[in-house]
């Protein structure tokens, strides 16, 4: 049996909670590919602030939305814009095989 949250369909009223934001500071000097992934249909934050900041943040960062998508659907998302993208990205970044791994 798979079990799926119902969260955000039985409790559409209630206030999302949400952590800390990442510390872009320590992101930046990493030294590595970043990519961000927003939810098109999130409740839990504004994705045109978010994307901009990101920008602002990380400016060699890759940022995109996935439409369709909410907050919580993301890691489950039936569509598999998901994967896609973070495949893609995988595939672009400097040192990755020439034949990527398949998607499962």
């Amino acid at each position: 049996m798979r079990l799926t949250g119902r969260g955000a369909v039985a409790f559409r009223d209630a206030k999302v909670v949400t952590g800390p934001r990442p510390d872009t500071g320590r992101l930046r000097g990493a030294g590595v590919p970043v990519l961000v992934l927003l939810a098109g249909r999130s409740r839990a934050h504004d994705v045109r602030r978010v994307a901009a900041r990101a920008r602002r943040a990380l400016p060699d960062a890759v940022v995109a939305t996935v439409p369709g998508v909410s907050h919580h659907s993301m890691p489950d998302d039936p569509t598999g814009e998901v994967g896609r993208r973070v495949l893609s990205f995988l595939a672009a970044a400097p040192g990755a095989p020439a034949t990527p791994p398949a998607a499962p």
